[in-house]
């Protein structure tokens, strides 16, 4: 073949493929906006004031979520009225404002193939705050791939592929066939909804092993002080951190529910709570009431149930959660709680049994060994504040451990006692300051870091306790 030949073909192969690709593009102008009409579902988030969505289960009663906007919030009224995620109400509504789709056929006899039967699709409703529908679709229950679905409007024949994110956005994400619609899917699940800045100080409450009420937690925030905070407990061992009292408003708000319960729990005797939490303004009406009520299910399990004061429904919370509402002054003492210097403090000194070491004021350089037990007594942590009544007096302590500290412009020692491990899987310690009324819980780990046990070689012995 020569090259004119060659260069013949090639034309001819070019001109083909530009003509077969030519037709590929070109189509009748009626089929053209057939496949392509917009889906037309416009309209003003705004003016929203309810969403219906319905889901059909055959012979059974029809899965609902009803959310209604009610004094400027969105509530799932299929949920006791609980407020609904402001943020998933906006995101359905936007999804739905911006879907956009292809025609696949206007055949209603063809419906089955799509699950856009009356009897089985899902129906979405939007009503204004007159109960006009200015958007009324159905949504399919088979799915075209992973993202894909089929949606018509109400009164209109049209069937629309979409890849349009309602289902997510509804809370289905397995099968839409066999998959149910859960109003808790919309719900805001917050614990606790308030702005740290309304909060002028807190208390927190429980009850002792006999029943009684008792104050586990009281902070104020100090006059001139945006962010300083004090406790309002007068006989507390240690000093405050502020940074961690509002780290602890934050990790409030941050709590999550994991159900909300229903109507009945409002019959609960709420009066006989577990624990109370309430946040208070420095003046007027309280930011915030809860009680936690505690249901025992079996031998060392049990449910708690939250109740908000105002509100209608109870939130349920686990273990976990309960205990860092629960947690106490304890978690405000100040890292390094007994202030330990190595230039400014006067006297440290560790006594076990008739034991003694003394680490400070520093007689040279510290042996490793030393410098250990001093790290620990700077990592010395309170695990809680034990429950007692306010009325009782000072606890005793025959304690095994004593830390002696004089710290720069303390007039005499002060002591950290610490008794005996309880036993157990916890195996922690009480401890007190000697000539303070509450009694302190720490671990093994803490005691352990400070004490370290026989094998320990003594030091320095300083002078007798007197």
């Amino acid at each position: 073949m020569n090259p004119k030949q060659i260069k013949f073909l090639a034309l001819l192969l070019a001109f083909l493929a530009g003509a077969v690709f030519l037709k590929s593009r070109l189509r009748p102008a009626d089929l053209a906006v057939e496949e392509y009409q917009s889906l037309n579902l416009s309209f003003d988030a705004a003016a929203v004031a309810q969403i219906e969505i319905i889901q059909p289960r055959g012979s059974q009663k029809a899965n609902t979520v009803t959310l209604v906007q009610t004094g400027g919030h969105w509530v799932v009224a299929d949920l006791w009225n609980t407020l609904a995620d402001e943020t998933k109400v906006a995101e359905f509504l936007g999804e739905l404002n911006s879907a956009s789709g292809e025609i696949r056929t206007q055949d209603p006899g063809l419906y089955p193939d799509f699950g856009l039967q009356d009897d089985s699709a899902y129906r979405v409703r939007l009503l204004d705050a007159e109960g006009k529908h200015p958007v009324e679709l159905f949504i399919g229950t088979k799915k075209a791939g992973y993202e894909g679905l089929f949606i018509r409007k109400a009164g209109e024949p049209a069937v629309f592929f979409s890849t349009a994110n309602l289902f997510g956005r509804m809370g289905i994400y397995g099968d839409p066939a066999t998959s149910d619609l859960r109003p808790g899917a919309w719900s805001d699940t917050r614990l606790f909804r308030f702005q740290s800045g309304d909060v002028g100080r807190f208390e927190i409450y429980a009850r002792d092993p006999a029943g009684n009420r008792v104050l586990l937690s009281s902070c104020a925030k100090k006059d001139q002080d945006k962010n300083g905070w004090q406790f309002m407990r007068k006989d507390l061992p240690f000093a405050i951190d502020s940074g961690k009292v509002s780290k602890y408003l934050e990790s409030l708000q941050s709590m999550r529910f994991s159900a909300v319960m229903s109507p009945g729990a409002k019959e609960l005797d709420w009066e006989n709570y577990a624990a109370e939490i309430l946040l208070l303004p420095e003046n007027g009406k309280a930011v915030l009431e809860a009680r936690i009520l505690k249901q025992e299910t079996a031998p060392g399990e049990a449910v708690y149930a939250v109740r908000i004061s105002g509100e209608d429904a109870a939130y349920a919370i686990d273990d976990y959660t309960f205990d860092a509402i629960i947690s106490g002054d304890a978690l405000f003492f100040k890292d390094n709680p007994l202030e330990i210097d190595e230039k400014t403090t006067v006297k440290l000194v560790l006594h076990e049994g008739t034991k003694q070491r003394q680490l400070l004021p520093l007689e040279g350089e510290l042996s490793a060994e030393s410098r250990s037990l001093l790290d620990g007594v700077m990592n010395f942590e309170v695990k809680k504040i034990e429950i007692t009544q306010e009325n009782q007096t000072a606890p005793a302590l025959d304690g095994k451990y004593l830390i002696e500290v004089q710290n720069q412009g303390d007039a005499a020692p002060w002591f950290i006692e610490i008794g005996e491990a309880s036993g157990g899987e916890k195996n922690d310690h009480p401890a007190l300051r000697r000539g303070h009324y509450y009694r302190l819980t720490v671990s093994e780990e803490t005691v352990s870091a400070v004490f370290p046990g026989p094998e320990a070689p003594e030091a320095a012995v300083s002078a007798p306790l007197t």
